[in-house]
């Protein structure tokens, strides 16, 4: 995807608390579309991060004071691992989680 392709969010609802923030909206990037040859669906996205329920995880990054990045190893029941990042807004109080990729390791 090039810089000047737009990101679009496919959202999903579901309700769970990571690092002790409820989230109740799941949104993810048209970045992650270019793992589907991969068997990277939106499906398997929100499974892995229904993973990140009662957890803690500490910040990855922080672009420019608004976003904090996450990222977790998650492994499926099949064995399976995977690798999630997402990030959510620092300065506003809502509830979702945007999925920025998820890809096999």
């Amino acid at each position: 995807m090039s810089k000047k392709e737009k990101i679009t969010y496919y959202t999903h609802f579901l309700t769970i608390l990571v690092n002790e923030k409820v989230i109740k909206q799941v949104d993810i990037s048209s970045h992650c579309d270019k793992h589907f040859k991969h068997g990277i669906t939106h499906e398997l996205i929100i499974e892995l991060v229904k993973l990140l329920d009662k957890k803690y995880f500490p910040p990855d990054g922080l672009q420019s004071k608004e976003k904090q990045y996450f990222r977790a190893l998650l492994r499926q029941e099949n064995n399976k691992e995977y690798k999630l990042v997402w990030w959510w807004w620092v300065n506003k109080d809502n509830s979702v989680l945007y999925v920025r990729t998820c890809h096999p390791i």
